[in-house]
């Protein structure tokens, strides 16, 4: 009987865990955590017309580049700028902005920047070069 017990007070423990983690509103384990505000995934771009902007150095844009991206250099910040209206302003179209990897926080800091500055949809890549790169070999 005291075995019985047992196994009754543990499988009541397993299942009011099992409850709570089901119900208390935490991720399962496979769900990916919420994008930060201005963020865009990769899979997320797919089929859309947008600017790409690559603020990785002139040496890593010069190696490679996403497709028609432009190179965006913060120091030049008003050259910069001038060259993307040349290309956004006749007729507009949200942003991507994207460095290295996740770790490169230059392009939501840019990203931000250029959303004050023009008024506009501009999102920065999660995962960067690295992400478009792994997912394009």
């Amino acid at each position: 009987m005291s075995l019985f017990r047992e196994f009754c007070i543990l499988a009541a423990l397993v299942l009011c865990g099992t409850g709570y983690s089901l119900f208390s509103g935490l991720a399962s384990p496979g769900e990916a955590p919420p994008l930060p505000p201005g963020a865009i995934t990769l899979s997320d771009t797919t089929g859309l017309n947008f600017i790409w902007l690559d603020v990785r150095s002139e040496a890593d844009y010069s190696e490679a580049h996403i497709p028609e991206a432009l190179h965006f250099d913060s120091a030049e910040w008003d050259q910069s700028l001038i060259a993307l209206m040349d290309t956004w302003g006749p007729q507009p179209r949200p942003i991507i902005v994207y460095c290295s990897s996740e770790s490169c926080d230059s392009s939501e800091v840019i990203a931000n920047r250029l959303r004050d500055a023009l008024q506009a949809e501009v999102y920065y890549l999660k995962g960067g070069w690295a992400a478009w790169s792994s997912a394009n070999k």
